[in-house]
């Protein structure tokens, strides 16, 4: 749908690097501020200040990234899907891990962050 050279192919591809760019520095904030911690403690600071999953945030933006890159509105569908079912099965896991784990500490974790 959008023609090589057009100016919604470049707006897309400026959207591209941007989401790509985004999703790299988060990912790497992320990695840097729980340095394999995750297991010991509720780690707060950082990205986790504001998110309690920037990793999988992160991932989603490179993900994303690739739509705009291909000029795929399918491709965006599927992803946004595909996120969804994520944070529906794999994060609701996890936090249910966590809980048990962390108790009250981490239920307040959760209340106080996204």
């Amino acid at each position: 749908l959008i023609r090589s050279g057009s100016l919604a192919a470049v707006l897309a591809d400026y959207f591209g690097w941007l989401l790509f760019n985004s999703g790299v520095v988060l990912r790497i904030w992320a990695i840097t501020n729980i340095g394999g911690r995750k297991s010991q403690v509720i780690v707060n600071h950082g990205p986790y200040a504001f998110c309690r999953n920037p990793l999988y945030v992160g991932t989603f933006l490179l993900i994303l990234s690739e739509a705009f890159f291909l000029k795929s509105t399918t491709f965006v569908v599927v992803a946004i899907g595909l996120f969804i079912m994520y944070h529906c099965c794999v994060v609701s896991a996890e936090e249910r891990v966590l809980l048990s784990r962390f108790g009250l500490a981490f239920s307040d974790y959760c209340d106080a962050v996204p």
